[in-house]
């Protein structure tokens, strides 16, 4: 079952099985905690915040609490108008290879969901679906670049084979 597919029955469902006394007690214990405690001298240091991935620029390799790792750096896609075929080439082989990455970080997220339903949180949930979308879209713009350059490349030199074809006899 994907990350998407869990989180929409876990929503559905979440009114059905949650009352509103265990619902503010989940999103209490989510939600940071606004004001210090009153205990707190201000000569005090102060306990460290927890520390969530951000969502937007998190660092290929980190990844909170899970063993997945994010996609590693999207590729340069290659002008079409000037670039050599072998750049083109090169491009589309990088290209591979991120969006490799970028497919096992969603296996694995969604490997993690199943295995770990009772350590995440709604909050979990929703911020590991957010990751993975912005991971799908990176590897759908990425692709729709590329091919866009691809098509220049190819009205450029309409002899050149398509740098997308397998080699014969593989």
């Amino acid at each position: 079952m994907s990350l998407r597919v869990a989180v929409r029955r876990s929503l559905l469902i979440l009114p059905v099985l949650a009352s509103a006394a265990t619902v503010s007690a989940a999103w209490a214990q989510s939600a940071p905690s606004a004001a210090p405690p009153a205990t707190l001298i201000p000569s005090e240091a102060r306990p460290a915040a927890p520390v969530t991935p951000p969502i937007g620029g998190a660092k290929p390799g980190a990844f909170d609490d899970t063993n997945c790792s994010l996609p590693t750096r999207a590729p340069a896609v290659p002008d079409g108008r000037t670039a050599p075929e072998a750049d083109i080439r090169k491009a589309h082989e990088d290209l591979q290879a991120y969006v490799a990455s970028g497919q096992s970080f969603v296996r694995c997220v969604d490997d993690q969901v199943a295995l770990h339903p009772d350590k995440l949180t709604v909050a979990r949930y929703l911020q590991m679906s957010r990751l993975q979308d912005i991971v799908i879209n990176n590897m759908q713009v990425m692709a729709a670049r590329f091919n866009e350059q691809l098509r220049v490349f190819k009205a450029r030199t309409p002899g050149a084979a398509a740098p997308a074809a397998k080699p014969a006899g593989k």
